[in-house]
């Protein structure tokens, strides 16, 4: 079975109540699969679809098409929503759907190879970084500081208005090697991981290093402060694969 080291780590963006968080997280580490989303800030109910987008594709069945659980999320979507209770032009604003950005990284392992296979997929600007020791192995879906805007590709929680399967879905494939460290990240922290990197300050070890939800709420709060980190909400993973794992994925 493979273990892995697990920190995960949430906050809401500065002068938000934490009911207003609209990130997501979902986290297996007994079927090695990992996502967390951004939800639009602009759309009806984000919270609530970035949190069935990351569910979606951590308990998707082994092999199951994304655009199969990410229809079965758009249908729970819709039920969840109180629709009956809402004012005309919040029924209006919800009947456009909620976004997100998404990032999902799941392990396995094949019997004939000592690496562990790992696979990714995205839609937006949700990171992922792939390190050896200080070395950036890969960064997906995002490579540079430069390529972060105001418009990234997002996931859609209405069938009839988004496709079932985002045009900005993108893949990758790696492999790794017992004590690699991942990190999944939603946009403001990945892009500050790229900007230290490209200033030569790799910051893995700042994050291998967090421990406790206090001890990260007080290094976001000194970014923030100090002009380094957009203020917006913050999810970090990290995760380091520490054994064999002897199922698919």
């Amino acid at each position: 079975m493979l273990r892995f080291a697990l920190n995960s780590f949430q906050l809401v963006k500065a002068g938000n109540a934490d009911a207003e968080y609209e990130d997501a997280v979902a986290l297996d580490a007994e079927r090695a699969r990992f996502a967390v989303a951004d939800g639009a800030t602009e759309s009806a109910f984000a919270g609530l679809w970035a949190n069935l987008v990351t569910r979606g594709f951590v308990d998707a069945p082994p092999g199951q098409p994304a655009k199969d659980w990410l229809s079965e999320r758009q249908t729970e979507w819709r039920q969840a929503v109180p629709w009956d209770s809402l004012p005309w032009y919040g029924r209006a604003k919800a009947a456009t759907g909620s976004y997100c950005t998404f990032l999902g990284l799941g392990f396995a392992l094949s019997p004939d190879e000592d690496e562990i296979p790992w696979r990714a997929m995205a839609v937006g600007d949700c990171c992922l970084f792939h390190v050896r020791g200080l070395e950036l192995m890969r960064s997906f879906p995002m490579t540079q500081s430069s390529d972060f805007g105001n418009r990234p590709r997002l996931m859609g929680s209405v069938p009839g208005v988004c496709p079932r399967l985002p045009r900005g879905l993108k893949g990758l494939r790696g492999h790794c090697l017992p004590g690699d460290l991942f990190v999944l990240a939603t946009d403001a922290l990945g892009q500050w991981c790229l900007t230290a990197l490209e200033a030569g300050e790799p910051p893995w070890p700042t994050l291998r290093d967090l421990q406790t939800q206090d001890q990260f709420a007080g290094w976001i709060g000194f970014l923030r402060e100090q002009g380094h980190l957009r203020n917006d909400d913050v999810t970090l993973v990290v995760l380091e694969p520490q054994h064999e794992l002897a199922r698919p994925f």
